[in-house]
């Protein structure tokens, strides 16, 4: 089936008896360019879409120029969200049945030494 360009230069040569140009419209890497670019904008489409719909923001929070428009306000690009909470969920999205725990600013505190 991806030969099936070949039948327009068969065409050419035998029928219309016009050869010395080839064309394989399909034979091109510049397909495989695109489709590493469709893949790329495909997988961040994905991760964009299901970061927004997991992190509740307004709507338009994953626009830069919203969050540049409001001057990056927490208050109206997370309306009913904490930041400062995000770092508690993770834990309970990775497959180590909560052996994982985060931890609390104090904690961290004792860790840093200065």
């Amino acid at each position: 089936m991806t030969d099936i360009d070949h039948l327009y230069d068969y065409y050419r040569w035998y029928v219309r008896s016009k050869g010395g140009k080839i064309f394989l419209f399909l034979h091109e890497w510049e397909y495989s360019l695109a489709g590493l670019l469709l893949a790329a904008v495909l997988m961040h489409l994905s991760y964009v879409s299901t970061d927004h719909f997991h992190n509740r923001l307004s709507p338009w929070g994953y626009f830069l120029t919203y969050r540049a428009w409001v001057e990056f306000d927490v208050a109206r690009i997370e309306p009913d969200h904490n930041v400062l909470d995000s770092y508690k969920s993770w834990p309970k999205m990775v497959p180590f049945d909560g052996k994982i725990l985060p931890l609390e600013p104090a904690q961290y505190r004792a860790l840093v030494p200065f």
